[in-house]
């Protein structure tokens, strides 16, 4: 007696769980039993079972191409991020680049100012400086710092050409270049 006092708990619970899991079987049954019911008379239990793996089957299907297309779309999206970074990489150069240019171009234009400008008073102040030469030797000397000349301004205006093939031929500082190299060559 004292033997079934002491494992009557444990019985108890034995027993409650056995209980519990034919309970379960026989609701399992129940809800399969009136889905069979539920059944169109025509429709068999192997057409149903067919039935419902090949809809298993399709939503296996889409839960695959749902992955495969998460995974095109990530590899897009790091593709992007990566032309992203090398446009803004891109950017940061080409103003660096344009401020270079400018740089140039106002280097040229204070070249073009110091060395042209200033042709019309070199002019004057070397024949005011200038003391009489005997002809021939006179003329030769000349002859020489004109081709001097000559040659120095169409080693910048190639210079200039060559940097800029395209903007400076229609500036206006260009064509004030030119003008001043045609009168300096008369």
């Amino acid at each position: 007696m004292t033997a079934f006092i002491e494992g009557f708990a444990d019985s108890k619970a034995e027993e409650e769980k056995k209980l519990k899991e034919k309970q379960q079987n026989i609701e399992r049954l129940l809800v399969n039993i009136s889905k069979t019911v539920d059944l169109p008379t025509n429709v068999t239990p192997e057409s149903h079972l067919r039935d419902m793996e090949d809809e298993l089957d399709f939503k296996s299907k889409q839960l695959q191409n749902s992955e495969t297309t998460q995974n095109r779309l990530e590899g897009e999206l790091a593709k992007r991020e990566g032309e992203l970074e090398k446009i803004e990489s891109l950017d940061a150069k080409i103003s660096m680049e344009l401020a270079q240019v400018d740089e140039k171009m106002r280097q040229y234009e204070q070249e073009i100012v110091d060395k042209y400008d200033l042709i019309d008073a070199m002019k004057a102040r070397s024949w005011s400086n200038s003391r009489p030469i005997h002809g021939a030797e006179s003329l030769q000397k000349l002859e020489l710092s004109k081709k001097v000349l000559e040659d120095v301004y169409q080693v910048v205006i190639q210079e200039v050409e060559d940097y800029f093939p395209t903007a400076l031929p229609s500036s206006a500082d260009f064509e004030a270049l030119g003008s001043y190299g045609r009168k300096w060559a008369r």
